[in-house]
C-alpha cells in the first residue's frame, strides 16, 4: 500500500481517477464527496449537497477534460460539480427516482448516462438537462459504459444481458447473451473491439463487439 487516504466517517462506495493522475474523487455513504490530490494524499475539497430521500453517494466520475465531477445518490438527482468554483453547477431532475448504481459521462462531456434497479438507461444532455430513456433491458441495470469514441454505450443488467447502444438513435444495436446471473459489471477495450463483464454466475467473459460472440470466458473465481 503506497498510500492511504483517510477522512470520510462512513462506507466508501465509489472512487475515480482524474484523466491527468493528480486526483481522486471519492463518494461515501457520511452523505460527501470529497477531491483528494494523489501526490499528498489530503482532502484538498469536500463537496457536501446530495441531501434527498438518501445521502448515499454511491457513484461519482470525473469529466474526461477533469475540470467538473458528476455524482449520483439513492433516490436523488444527479449532480455536476465545478471543481474550480467548488460549487454544483447543475443538477438533473428525473420524473421519478429509483436507486440509480452507476452515472458515467461521455468522452466529449455533453451526455451523462445513468442507470439504476429500473430497466431504463437514462441519457442525459449535459447542457439543456433534458433527458432520453433507453428501453430495452428486462430487469435493473448495474453499470454502463461509452465507448472510447462515445458513440455507443454498453450495459450490464440483472437480465443477464450485456447490451451496446447507438446514442444518437437511442437503440440496442446488439445483445450479448451467454452469462446464467445477473451481470454486474462491464468495460470496454480502448480500441472500442471488446467488451468485458462480470457477473453473479462468478465468471468473466470477453466479447467480440462486432460479432456480438463470446470470445473467452475466464473461471477462476
Amino acid at each position: 500500500c503506497i498510500k492511504t487516504f483517510e477522512g470520510h466517517t462512513e462506507e466508501v462506495m465509489s472512487v475515480s481517477f482524474s484523466s491527468d493522475g493528480q486526483y481522486i474523487v471519492s463518494g461515501s455513504a457520511d452523505e460527501t464527496i470529497k477531491l483528494w490530490s494523489v501526490e499528498s494524499g489530503e482532502c484538498v475539497e469536500t463537496f457536501e449537497g446530495h441531501i434527498w430521500q438518501s445521502q448515499v453517494v454511491n457513484s461519482v466520475a470525473f469529466t474526461p477534460d477533469g475540470r467538473y465531477v458528476v455524482s449520483s445518490a439513492w433516490k436523488s438527482p444527479i449532480k455536476l460539480w465545478d471543481l474550480e468554483s467548488s460549487e454544483c453547477i447543475k443538477t438533473f431532475h428525473g420524473p421519478t427516482w429509483d436507486d440509480i448504481n452507476c452515472v458515467v459521462i461521455s468522452p466529449n462531456n455533453k451526455n451523462i448516462v445513468s442507470v439504476s434497479n429500473s430497466e431504463n438507461i437514462r441519457l442525459w444532455d449535459v447542457e439543456t438537462g433534458e433527458c432520453r430513456l433507453f428501453e430495452g433491458h428486462t430487469s435493473g441495470v448495474d453499470c454502463a459504459v461509452f465507448s472510447p469514441d462515445g458513440k455507443y454505450i454498453v450495459s450490464a443488467s440483472w437480465d443477464k444481458t450485456v447490451k451496446l447502444w447507438d446514442v444518437e438513435s437511442g437503440k440496442c444495436i446488439k445483445t450479448y447473451e451467454g452469462h446464467t446471473d445477473c451481470v454486474n459489471s462491464v468495460s470496454i477495450s480502448p480500441d472500442g473491439k471488446y467488451i468485458v463483464s462480470g457477473a453473479s454466475d462468478k465468471t468473466v467473459k470477453l466479447w467480440g463487439v462486432e460479432s456480438g460472440t463470446c470470445i473467452k470466458t475466464f473461471e477462476e473465481h
